[in-house]
């Protein structure tokens, strides 16, 4: 789905209207699909076996939810309005710690072969329920993309070594994980991996597009935070397809999502987009409420 919205966007840019809105009917065909077939009732299942048994189902002795699913399906908001609040209370009950998003819950407790080599991981290591960088900052993701800023700094915060509520970290303080070891490992809250993970570029991704909010776009730069209600005035330098950015964002009412009004160079902005200014250095004042 996320790809096909991509995909539908960059169309529309160059012209392919036909394509763009092919694009468009095929993610929403998906979407319900997704909707028809993968709802377990207060989660999506993760996927099926050869067999067509479902994976990540409340039908599984083990390996009941997995993170990733919920979090991609809130973050693309493709889940209808009667469901959103199921999914992230599941999501909370049963993933949520504070070392970050487990994987999945319950552990396995042995090889399966029908889910391949999570059953052969320890419980609480690796892709068997522990809490995976990657998967806490796609929950972040999710919270941001729902305007939950103060949830989604939160869990930010959660997934860095320094993270206060996790003690037993034993990672540089300037480094990041691979994951912490779950509550099901002797382990847990342990540091595994540090320096062999692609999560550093997703932390420092949701940092800048999706919590500070300042996102590249075709037509320009897009200005969306999710924050804290606490964050009353932050700044942000953007260099943009050759030009500079000095970027103010003021949240007097302390809300924690949307943008009231936007100034490029003391001119106003229509919508959220900053248009392309050219060489130099452009000044933007950004109004939260």
């Amino acid at each position: 789905c996320r790809a096909l919205r991509i995909t539908a966007k960059i169309a529309r840019h160059t012209g392919r209207i036909r394509e763009a809105e092919k694009f468009k009917r095929w993610r929403k065909e998906l979407a319900k699909d997704v909707n028809r077939h993968a709802w377990d009732g207060e989660w999506y299942v993760y996927g099926y076996t050869d067999a067509g048994e479902p994976v990540g189902s409340q039908k599984n002795d083990e390996g009941k939810i997995f993170a990733n699913v919920q979090s991609w399906a809130l973050m693309e908001q493709i889940v209808p309005d009667g469901r959103v609040q199921k999914v992230w209370r599941s999501l909370d009950r049963y993933l949520c710690t504070d070392c970050g998003v487990l994987v999945q819950h319950p552990v396995y407790s042995s090889y399966r072969e029908e889910v391949g080599r999570v059953g052969s991981m320890p419980p609480g290591e690796y892709e068997n329920a522990s809490a995976y960088a990657h998967g806490t900052v796609f929950y972040v993701a999710a919270l941001a993309a729902n305007g939950m800023g103060e949830q989604a700094a939160r869990y930010w915060h959660i997934v860095h070594p320094t993270n206060k509520l996790n003690p037993h970290s034993g990672c540089e303080p300037y480094g990041c994980t691979t994951y912490f070891s779950g509550p099901a490992s002797p382990r847990f809250g342990y540091s595994a991996h540090s320096w062999f993970t692609g999560s550093a570029a997703w932390i420092l991704f949701q940092a800048v597009e999706n919590i500070l909010g300042v996102k590249p776009d075709y037509a320009g730069l897009c200005i969306d935070p999710a924050i804290p209600p606490t964050w009353r005035r932050y700044r942000v330098v953007r260099q943009f397809r050759g030009a500079t950015y000095n970027i103010t964002v003021r949240n007097p009412d302390g809300v924690e999502h949307g943008v009231r009004e936007i100034l490029l160079n003391g001119e106003a902005v229509e919508g959220a987009v900053i248009p392309l200014a050219g060489p130099g250095t452009h000044q933007v004042e950004v109004l939260m409420g």
